[in-house]
């Protein structure tokens, strides 16, 4: 898929694109007020689990933004935004890629910016209560492995990056929308691998012209971070992401 072929299914503006982001930054603004508002930090640190829910409930309104610019303004399919199979099941080979890819970056930048002092930059242990416990846990892993995964990469990649792709060429796509995904995730420490994990999400989401590709490298990912804090694996905690910055 190329952006010669994305300028039959894209149809909306950069206004639109503009419009989209604001309600989705706004919206984000209100959870983070409302969270911080309802309950003490040590409450929230004692239901992690249901704070990891909210978030993942607080983030379909990336999903409405999309519906109501794609589908209902411009009547468009949802296959418009991403929401079709890859030509070619060897498609899902690059999301294994992109996941390798996106992990190997976080490694080797963590390793780096702990030898070099700059702690600041240094991604945090996962917290272990974040999983939940029995029943909780698949739960948790639904909201944060397969809902979070699935509406920002019909947000990011199939309406954020193609939007702008085929109005400002790929490069500028790229780059921009993988800047707002790492902004959005409001983590200091993480902002440079959240940054380069959207770079190669939005590459591998313009080679198959599937967000379903994309998709699966970012639900296995942040499913790796879940089981991470579940058993308490910190190494890997601390390089794949810190809690729900990464997630």
């Amino acid at each position: 898929m190329t952006i010669h072929d994305e300028r039959s299914h894209v149809q909306w503006s950069v206004g639109d694109i503009a419009l989209a982001s604001a309600i989705c930054l706004g919206a984000f603004g209100v959870f983070f007020l409302a969270v911080g508002g309802v309950a003490s930090a040590d409450r929230w640190e004692r239901e992690l689990s249901l704070l990891a829910w909210l978030a993942a409930l607080a983030e379909s309104v990336l999903l409405l933004a999309v519906w109501l610019i794609v589908v209902k303004k411009h009547r468009l399919p949802w296959a418009a935004a991403g929401l079709r199979l890859p030509a070619h099941g060897k498609s899902f080979l690059l999301a294994v890629a992109a996941l390798l890819g996106s992990l190997a970056f976080t490694a080797t930048y963590a390793f780096v910016a702990s030898t070099l002092g700059f702690d600041v930059l240094v991604p945090e242990q996962l917290p272990t209560g974040l999983a939940g416990d029995g029943a909780y846990i698949l739960l948790t892993a639904i909201a944060l492995g397969v809902w979070v995964p699935f509406v920002e990469e019909v947000f990011f990649r199939g309406f954020l990056f193609a939007g702008l792709a085929v109005r400002y060429g790929l490069l500028v796509g790229v780059v921009l929308s993988a800047a707002l995904f790492a902004l959005v995730h409001f983590s200091v420490a993480t902002i440079i691998p959240i940054f380069v994990t959207g770079v190669l999400f939005a590459l591998v989401y313009h080679t198959t012209g599937s967000i379903w590709i994309p998709m699966a490298a970012h639900s296995a990912q942040n499913l790796i971070a879940l089981l991470a804090s579940k058993f308490a694996l910190p190494e890997v905690g601390s390089r794949v992401g810190d809690g729900l910055g990464m997630l």
